[in-house]
């Protein structure tokens, strides 16, 4: 009688392993990996303010810049010189 646990090797012996060709990257790998990459960036890219919101933000400020000017105009005009 065999005392004694026979057990499988956690770790197969190198002789049943297979030997696997590494495969070479072909035109379309190369050009799937370009075009993945390309999407990672346009998708990472920063945001830049359009036109328009450029043109909107510009007139607003110009708009405040007048109404701060006639308020100071207003209350030089109202106010007593010192």
């Amino acid at each position: 009688m065999n005392t004694l646990l026979d057990t499988r090797a956690s770790v197969p012996d190198v002789a049943e392993w297979r030997a696997v060709p590494i495969r070479r990257l072909t035109p379309a790998d190369r050009l799937a990996l370009r075009v993945g990459l390309a999407l990672v960036l346009w998708a990472r890219r920063p945001l830049l303010p359009e036109r328009e919101v450029l043109r909107r933000r510009a007139e607003q400020s110009r708009a405040e810049q007048g109404r701060r000017d006639a308020a100071e105009r207003t209350s030089r005009l109202l106010l007593p010189p010192r």
